[in-house]
């Protein structure tokens, strides 16, 4: 996409349709503008206009690495805003530079948009929090400061949205908390109109920016869509909702509470009326709700069988942020208790942030996914670094008490031992778990986890093998030209408003497209230039229900055993070569598990051993081309 804005011709435009994905079909891309956007400007102007596939190569592989380098600096400002402690700042700060799955994703050259995720949604959250620091005593209304960093929380927001189309996450994150710190603040008699006037502008600004980028190539399929505008709705409306039913109690004086059965009537009715007379509606909110589960994928259990859509679970918290989880859940617990005290909405927007974050990684396997777990670090960072310094103040506090005390004074063994163990427990736990007992594993290994964990990251990016890099190469330019321009600016084919279906893209007759597994489609399609049937956006996958096959695609034709079957697949799809790997073709490499339960849910057939006779496996084309050097069958 890079590449495309700026050697295309036709800076500053960008395409929407691309050819090259999903061959010999095409697709509509859904990835949100900015991030490759801001990277094209800055190269334009270093390049004087005349960008290079060199300069691009020169520059690119930085931009990672600078939008991490600005994330401690908001994660600082956060822990100021929560604790207004330096100490808490710093090493909040320092722990979201080390965390391996915030560092994973900011390595030099990893160029994908998560690192700015993380960043512009930590941004969001830093406005909202300095927001309510102003809002206190009920004068918002009045105070400019507050409106500022309101305005400020929503334009942030709608840079997140402009970076990634799932900004939808924090949105409801910050909807939950408004219209809860609203509840708690109408049955205390407080004012309160203002936080959900508030809420109006936060979301009204995000909106009014992604509005532009609507109608590509329309509201149901376009990057920006009908789930976008859906959300944005009903939050505007259950605002609206709440002001209308706050006035009614207020003007007939009914008891405050009872704007909760109002509320749950109000939701119960809201239901039925969508279940039954807006089915459709009803129907996209259920499946934007399963999106933190799927992506959107309807493929068979696709959930199970993508690493990062895996539930993180317990053991994987652990493994990904180690002693540091532990603290996490404990500065947790405080935080809630604090709250209750102090009844700070700060405090209130953190118990509420770290609980969704929480859910949506899949720590209760049955909702979310580990993807997210770039979200719950900054949760981990901030609740950890709190319990730390807290820990480690509490227990020099009390060391130092018991230093002015005599050593005979009963409380003097009280007051030792309870600030001997805090410290002892922070130092083991923050700085050398689970050293020694892990002292007889390889290195890096053998060193506590805080260090250990960095130099992994560092040390084993995910890099394209030789192998890989020499077969795309050799595609490249070895190959027949497909006759399309790799960086023009396509023009979309648009939608069929009878069927509701992509229209046809107009290929030119010598073009052709290359299959291999859905993971490589990126890779090929950049590396290689040339057009691919399936890839990470999960299209292109192949599809069957009740056996009949609904969608061609590449794990379709890699577990077929009929021949004739295999090669009319090829001929549909216009196919002209094929890539495999070894991983493709293991039975015991998971990645054939895979492409058989995408296709029929099970590995019924393929992995019975009737007595001196070929598998199903044996007799796939995977196995077929890749083990057998193309040989008709195992037995010959």
């Amino acid at each position: 996409i890079l590449e495309n804005i700026l050697l295309g011709c036709h800076f500053p435009k960008f395409i929407y349709f691309d050819p090259y994905v999903n061959f010999p079909y095409g697709a509509y891309d859904k990835i949100a503008p900015m991030y490759d956007f801001i990277l094209a400007i800055f190269i334009w102007l270093i390049s004087f206009g005349n960008p290079t596939v060199e300069l691009i190569n020169k520059i690119a592989p930085f931009y990672p690495v600078f939008l991490g380098s600005l994330t401690p600096i908001v994660i600082y400002f956060i822990a100021k805003a929560f604790w207004n402690n330096t100490k808490i700042s710093l090493l909040s700060a320092f722990l979201v530079s080390i965390f391996p799955t915030v560092l994973y994703r900011s390595l030099l050259g990893v160029n994908d948009h998560h690192v700015a995720e993380v960043l512009l949604s930590s941004l969001t959250m830093m406005f909202l929090v300095y927001a309510l620091l102003f809002a206190k005593n009920g004068n918002s209304i009045k105070n400019i400061k507050f409106w500022l960093f309101v305005f400020l929380t929503g334009f942030s927001l709608g840079l997140y949205f402009l970076t990634w189309v799932g900004a939808i996450l924090f949105l409801f994150i910050i909807f939950v908390f408004l219209v809860t710190y609203y509840l708690i603040e109408f049955l205390s008699n407080k004012p309160c109109k203002w936080i959900l006037i508030a809420g109006f502008t936060i979301f009204l600004v995000p909106l009014l920016m992604i509005a532009p980028f609507f109608g590509h190539p329309n509201i149901t399929f376009g990057t920006y869509n009908i789930n976008h505008l859906l959300c944005f709705t009903l939050s505007f409306f259950a605002f609206a909702l709440l002001l209308v039913v706050s006035f009614i109690i207020e003007k007939k004086s009914f008891k405050k509470w009872a704007i909760f059965p109002i509320i749950i009537i109000i939701f119960v009715v809201s239901v039925i009326v969508l279940k039954f007379g807006f089915s459709g509606i009803f129907e996209k909110i259920i499946v934007l709700a399963n999106g933190v589960n799927n992506n959107g994928s309807s493929l068979n259990d696709f959930r199970n069988f993508v690493s990062e859509m895996n539930p993180l679970k317990f053991q994987g918290a652990i493994d990904r942020f180690f002693a540091l989880f532990f603290m996490y859940l404990l500065g947790f617990f405080i935080i809630i208790y604090q709250f209750l005290k102090e009844k700070k909405p700060e405090y209130l927007l953190l118990i509420i942030w770290t609980i969704i974050t929480l859910l949506i990684t899949g720590f209760f396997s049955f909702f979310g996914q580990v993807r997210f777990d770039i979200y719950l670090s900054v949760n981990v960072v901030l609740l950890s670094s709190f319990f730390i310094v807290k820990g480690f103040e509490f227990g020099f506090k009390s060391l130092d008490i018991s230093s002015r005390l005599e050593k005979k004074e009963s409380y003097y063994k009280i007051y030792f031992l309870v600030g001997s163990v805090v410290m002892l427990f922070n130092l083991v736990f923050f700085i050398i778990y689970p050293f020694p007992f892990n002292a007889g594993q390889d290195f890096p290994y053998s060193l506590p986890n805080i260090v250990s964990a960095v130099i992994n990251t560092m040390k084993d990016p995910s890099v394209l093998s030789t192998d890989w890099q020499k077969a795309l190469k050799w595609l490249k330019e070895k190959t027949p030209d497909p006759g399309m321009d790799f960086y023009a600016l396509y023009k979309e084919p648009g939608i069929d408003k009878k069927t509701g279906k992509l229209n046809s893209y107009v290929y030119p007759e010598k073009s052709y497209g290359v299959l291999s597994h859905w993971e490589k489609g990126h890779a090929i399609e950049y590396y290689a230039q040339r057009p691919v049937t399936a890839n990470p956006f999960q299209l292109g996958i192949g599809k069957k229900v009740n056996g009949k096959v609904i969608e061609l695609g590449e794990s379709l034709f890699f577990i077929e055993t009929n021949e004739n079957k295999a090669t009319s697949y090829l001929d549909q799809l216009k196919v002209k070569y094929i890539i495999s790997d070894n991983k493709f073709a293991l039975l015991e490499s998971g990645i054939f598990n895979v492409m058989v339960k995408l296709v029929q849910k099970d590995m019924t057939g393929y992995i019975d051993e009737p007595e001196n006779l070929p598998t199903k496996y044996d007799n796939s084309m995977i196995a077929r081309l890749h083990i057998l050097d193309g040989s008709k069958s195992i037995l010959e």
